[in-house]
Formats: structure tokens, sequence, C-alpha cells
């Protein structure tokens, strides 16, 4: 196993605030396009939450976009991106980023469910966020694998960047209680999309580290996300026994 961990860190540029509404169940109406720049540089201004920021219940929407352009979604799916509440390891309230890619079509009588997706190591600054499409982090587009078979089967892909990846912060590696909240409140936050209707029902799906965050995930639900109807976790090579990851690594 081998193991690249890039620095991705970057400045960011300054933006407006958004007014963030501080309801979970809110579905504002205006919400901006945006065409992805697969060559850009940087943190683009979405990314700079309200200073100070506004408290909010966990999984609040605090602003979104549409993305047209992003290499590898199917026409005429939606993809969105996203900045929401979470939590920190000492429960502090911070802002986390992450996309949501909506199926092509009308939502079924009961909502799109959701698959809630944990990426893989990607590195630890903001560039390495994978809701920026964009390969600042050396490790290209990325997006859930199997993606158009999961939008076929008529499900919602929501996805965080966990918390320092995107959005200001620090980002606790494998620190898997935040991890965990941060893929839960991802799923939360994609519920209040604007003219979009999402399920309650969730598959909690991760790779590598991504697996890590989701058995945290699946661990912390019914507790932290008791809104949530969590039908299902897949793990896919998490990464659990470090001592021998590492060793391999080194």
């Amino acid at each position: 196993i081998a193991m690249t961990l890039p620095s991705c860190s970057a400045s960011s540029s300054n933006g407006s605030p958004t007014k963030v509404d501080k309801s979970p169940t809110s579905r504002a109406t205006t919400v901006p396009e945006v065409a992805v720049d697969l060559n850009a540089k940087g943190i683009p201004a979405f990314y700079t939450p309200p200073n100070p920021l506004p408290g909010a219940p966990a999984g609040a929407l605090i602003r979104s976009e549409v993305l047209t352009g992003v290499p590898g979604v199917p026409a005429g799916a939606t993809v969105y991106r996203i900045l929401y509440h979470s939590r920190t390891l000492y429960n502090a309230d911070i802002a986390e980023s992450g996309y949501v890619i909506i199926p092509p079509g009308s939502a079924p009588a009961h909502g799109w469910p959701v698959i809630a997706w944990a990426h893989g190591t990607t590195g630890f600054g903001r560039l390495c966020a994978p809701s920026l499409f964009s390969d600042q982090a050396g490790v290209g587009v990325y997006l859930i694998p199997g993606l158009s078979s999961y939008l076929r089967a008529g499900f919602a892909i929501a996805a965080t960047d966990y918390e320092g990846l995107g959005a200001p912060g620090i980002h606790g590696y494998l620190l898997g209680e935040t991890e965990g909240r941060a893929v839960l409140d991802a799923a939360l936050a994609a519920r209040q999309l604007a003219q979009q209707h999402l399920s309650n029902t969730v598959i909690i799906y991760g790779h590598s580290q991504g697996g890590h965050a989701a058995l945290f995930a699946g661990q912390l639900a019914p507790g932290y996300a008791p809104g949530l109807h969590v039908i299902g976790v897949v793990a896919a090579a998490p990464a659990t026994d470090l001592t021998a990851i590492m060793t391999v690594a080194l």
C-alpha cells in the first residue's frame, strides 16, 4: 500500500457572505449557477463562510450553487456544491463543504433515497476538496465510483469534503467522530436544497479513509442524526488496522 498525502494548502479569495437560513427544512428558491473551471487555481469565494458564523443546527444548509460542466456526471443530472453546518471534535459549530448530485427526472413520491458518500484520502489542505472538481490536489476529478449506475437506480448522492477540506479549518485525518459527523451532516444539508425532494432514507458508503468515516457515521447516526433513516453502511477497504497499514506504507 502506498500513501501519497498532498498538503494542497492555499489561501481563499474573499467573497460576500450569504445570508444563512437557520431552518433545517427551509427551501430557498434562488440558487446561482456556476460553470466549473477545471483549470482553476485557489479556493472560490463560495467556500468562505460568514464571519462570524451564525449559529445553526448541525446539518443546516448555509448556501448552495448549481454546477455545470462537471466531467463524469451523466447528462440530465444536477450537481450542487454545498456549504453547511457541522461540528468539530470539541462540538464547536463549523462550516464544511461538499457536493450533491440529483438524478434526472422527477423524484418518487417519498423523495430520492440518498447515498451519503465518504471519499478516500486526497490530502490535508483545502485544495484537496473533491467538491472543487479540479485537479489542484493532483488526483483528478474525484466522484463516487459507479455514479451513473446509482443515478439510474434512483439514488441522489450527498458527499462531504470533511472538515478542513474546501471550507476553512484543520483536517482531522482519520478522526472518526468528526468525519462521521461530516458525512451525516452533508446528507441532512442535501435535503434542504431548493426545488429538490430527497428522502430521509440513507445508505452510507465510503472507501479507504471514507470507509473509516462510514463506519463511524453508521455508529453515530442514531444519536447524532436521528432524522435520517440509515438502512445500511458499506465500508470498502476501510482504514482500520492503522498499525499494519503504516508498517506496509513506510
